[in-house]
C-alpha cells in the first residue's frame, strides 16, 4: 500500500525484516502489541506505534517517534488501518517463542527473533 507523507515523500507499507525488528521494540514485544491493539486502555497508543513502525521501516530519515507520526496525514490512518487488520490476519502467533509466522505467496515463513 502506498500513502504520500506531509513533507511529499510516497512510502510503500508492506511487511519486511526490519518492520518486525520495530514491533519487537514495543513493551511486553509483539504479543502484548497484539493484545493492547485488541483492548480499550491501550489502544490508540498500540496503532500509533504499529504506524510508527511501518513508516519509520519504509523511510532512510533517522527520525523519533513524534516526527515520524506528525508525517503521517490524519486522512491516511482509515488505509493505514485497513492494511494493518489485514497483515495483523496474515500473522500466525502460535510458538510461545512470539516467532511470527506470515503467509507470503501461499508458503509459510518464518521470522525469527534474535
Amino acid at each position: 500500500m502506498e500513502i504520500t507523507l506531509r513533507n511529499g515523500e510516497k512510502i510503500n507499507l508492506d511487511i519486511s525484516p526490519i518492520l518486525f525488528e520495530y514491533l519487537e521494540e514495543y513493551d511486553g514485544g509483539l504479543q502484548q502489541l497484539l493484545e493492547d491493539s485488541k483492548g480499550t486502555e491501550h489502544r490508540f497508543l498500540a496503532f500509533n506505534f504499529i504506524v510508527y513502525c511501518f513508516v519509520i521501516s519504509s523511510i532512510d530519515e533517522d527520525l523519533n517517534y513524534r516526527q515520524v507520526l506528525r508525517l503521517v496525514n490524519i486522512n491516511d490512518y482509515y488505509d493505514i488501518a485497513n492494511f494493518v487488520i489485514k497483515s495483523i490476519n496474515e500473522i500466525n502467533f502460535k510458538d510461545e517463542n512470539d516467532k511470527p509466522k506470515i503467509k507470503e505467496n501461499g508458503r509459510n515463513i518464518t521470522r525469527h527473533r534474535k
